[in-house]
């Protein structure tokens, strides 16, 4: 009888230290990152949605434009902190996003991402320092820092999430289907820099 009592207090003890970890992972998942400390309040505008889709569609039509008169022709894409995040604050109303909040910085020659999951319950916090490469003409993230609320990650977790943002940028890149190489992507003062050299038509 005595040994059950120990097991069964055991037991006991092992549940309740696998509850309060439970209960510490969740307070650390739902906490803000640190990086949201590090971003700059960004103002969003009407205006910087409207410069965002004009360069856009100007940077498009460019690129056909050469395409077909079949010229080799440089061009580059800079967009700006309002403008990106005016774009996002018009997805997340739109619903076209999985989130409830999302904040971009583009400073330091790197992109710093703030977002909130739009998850029922706990709402997961997450913070991303990345930076844009180019690789086989595509546009590669790589991610240096992956914040999840508090907890502490691994460098694998880290790797991993950056694999699967890796694909979720590929997925949403509009330069995909653009008769472009893509000759670099950076963030150069303040801004998201986009160079491209046509490709002429056959």
């Amino acid at each position: 009888m005595k040994t059950i009592t120990t097991i069964l207090m055991a037991l006991g003890v092992i549940a309740i230290i696998a509850i309060l970890g439970l209960v510490m992972s969740i307070v650390l998942f739902s906490l803000d990152p640190p990086i949201k400390n590090e971003l700059t309040t960004v103002a969003v505008s009407a205006e910087a949605l409207k410069s965002f889709e004009q360069k856009i569609d100007s940077f498009t039509k460019q690129a056909e434009t050469a395409a077909e008169a079949k010229e080799k022709k440089q061009l580059t894409l800079s967009i700006t902190n309002e403008e990106i995040n005016s774009k996002i604050v018009e997805q997340l109303a739109e619903g076209e996003l999985p989130l409830k909040q999302m904040a971009i910085n583009f400073n330091e020659d790197v992109c710093k991402i703030y977002a909130v999951f739009n998850n029922p319950g706990i709402k997961a916090k997450v913070g991303l320092i990345t930076q844009l490469t180019v690789q086989k003409n595509n546009i590669k993230l790589v991610v240096n820092d992956f914040q999840l609320g508090r907890l502490p990650l691994t460098k694998s977790v880290i790797k991993e999430m950056g694999n699967i943002a890796d694909i979720l940028v590929r997925l949403e890149g509009f330069t995909e289907d653009l008769p472009v190489d893509i000759t670099s992507i950076a963030v150069e003062d303040e801004l998201l820099v986009l160079r491209v050299v046509t490709i002429p038509a056959q």
